[in-house]
C-alpha cells in the first residue's frame, strides 16, 4: 500500500483543494510503499476506540465487519511535520482495526445479553 499526494477533486460537496491533507501533513518517508498483513473478519464488534474507554455496554455500536492490521496504516509520529496537535492527541500510528457494517440486529444481540441490567 502506498499513500499518494494526489488528490480527489471532491469529496461530496467539499472541494478537496481547500484543504490541509497527505503531503502538507506528513514527510516524504511517509509516501513509500509498506507492506501489511490484513484480515478481514465476520462478528460483533464494537469501535475500537470505546474498547479502550470503557468497558463494553449496551450503548455501544455494533458492527459486523472489521478490518485488522499487524500494523497502522498512518505513518509513525516521526512521519507526521506536526504531530503535536490532533495526531498526537489520537495516536493515530496506534490504530490497527477498522470495523463497519453498522448492525441494528447485533445491537439487540447485545441488548439481550444486558438485559434489565441497571448498573453492569
Amino acid at each position: 500500500m502506498t499513500l499518494t499526494k494526489r488528490r480527489i477533486p471532491k469529496l461530496g460537496h467539499a472541494e478537496m483543494h481547500k484543504y490541509c491533507i497527505d503531503e502538507s501533513l506528513l514527510t516524504d518517508d511517509a509516501f513509500q510503499p509498506q507492506t501489511y498483513t490484513i484480515r478481514l473478519e465476520k462478528g460483533n464488534f464494537i469501535l475500537p476506540h470505546d474498547s479502550l474507554l470503557s468497558n463494553e455496554s449496551k450503548y455501544n455500536s455494533r458492527y459486523a465487519l472489521r478490518l485488522a492490521f499487524d500494523k497502522s496504516p498512518y505513518p509513525p509520529q516521526p512521519m507526521w511535520t506536526k504531530p503535536g496537535h490532533g495526531p498526537d492527541a489520537m495516536k493515530m500510528w496506534e490504530w490497527k482495526d477498522f470495523v463497519g457494517r453498522e448492525s441494528l440486529e447485533l445491537e439487540k444481540q447485545a441488548n439481550a445479553w444486558w438485559g434489565d441490567c441497571v448498573v453492569c
